[in-house]
C-alpha cells in the first residue's frame, strides 16, 4: 500500500502495527503474514535537511502538517491529519509506551444485587465484587489496582450501545492523574451499561461520577440515580412529588461550553510529558501528574481533529474508513469521557502544585484567607458549607 495511513484504527495502520507486534516485538498472538516496512522522509535518495527545511517552510512553519505530508515515521503517517485538537507529541509519546496489555489484566465485574421486586434489582453489594479475567471480547481494562487511600473520579459517556456507539466510563487517579481502568461496551442497553459502571466505581471507593447526559444519558441516569449517589451535579425538585430533574446531573457537551471541557483535556494531555526547556517538542519523560494507558483513548485522541468550521469531532474519513457506510456516529466516546474526568482532574493537578509550593495542605479556609476576604485574628465564628456533587 503505497499511501499514508490516514488514521490510527484504519484497516491500513491496523495491518502495520499487526505486523510490528509480531515480527519486531514478539507477539506471537498476532500472527499475521504482512511484513511491516516503511521509508522515512531522509531515506529516500537525496533527501538533506536543507530540502526538509524547505518543505517546512511550504507549509508556512506548521510541524505537523509537514510531518504528516512527508513523515519520518510510521507514527507520523498515521496521523488523522494535521488539525489534531491535541498535542501529537504528547500523543505519540504516549502511543510508543502503552502496554500491549493491560498491566492487571481485562475482562468483567460482577457482583451480587438484591431483588426488590420481581425483575427490580436495587444497588450492588459491595463486598461480593469479583474480578473474571476474559482474554477476548473483555469490557473492562484493568490498569491500575484499586488503592482506597487514593481518590479516583469517574468519567461516564453514554451510548445507545445495541452494537452501535458504545457506553465508555473512564477511571482516573486523583492523585497521581493516571488511568486506572476504562470500561467500553456497544452491545448491552444504557440502563444495563448503568449496572456495570455502578460495580466498577464502587470497586475504586464510589468516586464523583461526572456523566455526559444528551441523548442516552438520560436513560443512563435514570438509572444510574437508583443505585448510585456520588453524581457530579446539581438535583433539584419539582414541587412537592419529589420529582427529580435530570437535566441538572451530569454534563452537556452540545453549547458552546464543549470547548472549554475539550481545553482542559489539551492543558491534561500536554502537562503530562516533561518538555526540552529549549525545545517544546523534545519530550523527556513523563511527568508528575496524568497519563493515558488505554490504546484505544490514545487512538481516538489522534484522530480528534478541528475542522476548518471550528468544529471539533472524529476524523470524518476516519469513521467512514471504520464503519464502511459513512455512518454519522463519532467514534470519539472514550474522548469524551476522558473530557468528562478533566473537569476535576485538572483542578486536582492544580491544588498538587499549590501544595507543593506551599508544603502544607491547603484548603478552603486558606484560600478565603488568601483572597483578603477574613482575616486570621478576627475572633468571629465561621460557618461553611461544601458540596461536591450530589449525595455529599
Amino acid at each position: 500500500m503505497a499511501s499514508t495511513a490516514e488514521g490510527f484504527s484504519t484497516t491500513h495502520s491496523k495491518l502495520y502495527l499487526q505486523g510490528v507486534n509480531y515480527w519486531h516485538k514478539g507477539r506471537k498472538d498476532q500472527y499475521t503474514r504482512f511484513k511491516p516496512f516503511f521509508m522515512g522522509y531522509f531515506e529516500r535518495p537525496g533527501r538533506t535537511q536543507e530540502q526538509w527545511d524547505k518543505e517546512l517552510a511550504d507549509f508556512n512553519g506548521d510541524v505537523n502538517m509537514c510531518k504528516q505530508e512527508y513523515p519520518r515515521t510510521a507514527e507520523e503517517a498515521m496521523q488523522a491529519n494535521s488539525k489534531c485538537t491535541f498535542n501529537v507529541q504528547t500523543l505519540r509519546f504516549m502511543y510508543e509506551n502503552a502496554p500491549l496489555k493491560p498491566m492487571i489484566g481485562s475482562g468483567k465485574l460482577i457482583a451480587n444485587r438484591p431483588e426488590l421486586s420481581p425483575g427490580i434489582y436495587g444497588k450492588c453489594n459491595t463486598q461480593s465484587i469479583q474480578f473474571i479475567p476474559q482474554q477476548f471480547g473483555a469490557e473492562l481494562k484493568i490498569y491500575l489496582q484499586p488503592d482506597l487511600t487514593h481518590p479516583y473520579i469517574a468519567g461516564i459517556d453514554c451510548g445507545m450501545g445495541v452494537h452501535r456507539d458504545y457506553t465508555v466510563c473512564q477511571i482516573f487517579d486523583m492523585v497521581t492523574g493516571e488511568q486506572a481502568a476504562i470500561y467500553r461496551n456497544n452491545i448491552k442497553t444504557p440502563e444495563q451499561c448503568a449496572d456495570d459502571v455502578e460495580i466498577l466505581c464502587k470497586w475504586y471507593g464510589e468516586p464523583l461520577s461526572i456523566i455526559e447526559r444528551d441523548g442516552p444519558g438520560l436513560a443512563f441516569l435514570q438509572r444510574f440515580k437508583q443505585i448510585y449517589n456520588q453524581i457530579y451535579g446539581p438535583e433539584t425538585l419539582d414541587g412537592f412529588i419529589d420529582k427529580v430533574n435530570y437535566q441538572k446531573l451530569g454534563t452537556s457537551t452540545r453549547r458552546t461550553v464543549k470547548e472549554a471541557y475539550i481545553g482542559l483535556v489539551q492543558s491534561f494531555i500536554y502537562k503530562a510529558v516533561e518538555r526540552n526547556p529549549q525545545n517544546a517538542d523534545d519530550i523527556t519523560g513523563r511527568s508528575k501528574f496524568g497519563w493515558l494507558y488505554d490504546m484505544t483513548t490514545i487512538e481516538e485522541c489522534l484522530n480528534y481533529v478541528t475542522t476548518d468550521t471550528g468544529k471539533m469531532e472524529a476524523d470524518r474519513e476516519v469513521r467512514m474508513e471504520l464503519d464502511k457506510d459513512g455512518s454519522e456516529e463519532m467514534h470519539d466516546d472514550t474522548v469524551i469521557a476522558l473530557m468528562q474526568c478533566c473537569i476535576k482532574l485538572v483542578e486536582s493537578d492544580r491544588k498538587t502544585n499549590q501544595y507543593q509550593t506551599k508544603n502544607k495542605p491547603y484548603n478552603i479556609i486558606d484560600r478565603i484567607y488568601e483572597d483578603g476576604k477574613f482575616e486570621k485574628h478576627m475572633n468571629k465564628p465561621l460557618t461553611l458549607t461544601y458540596i461536591q456533587g450530589y449525595g455529599q
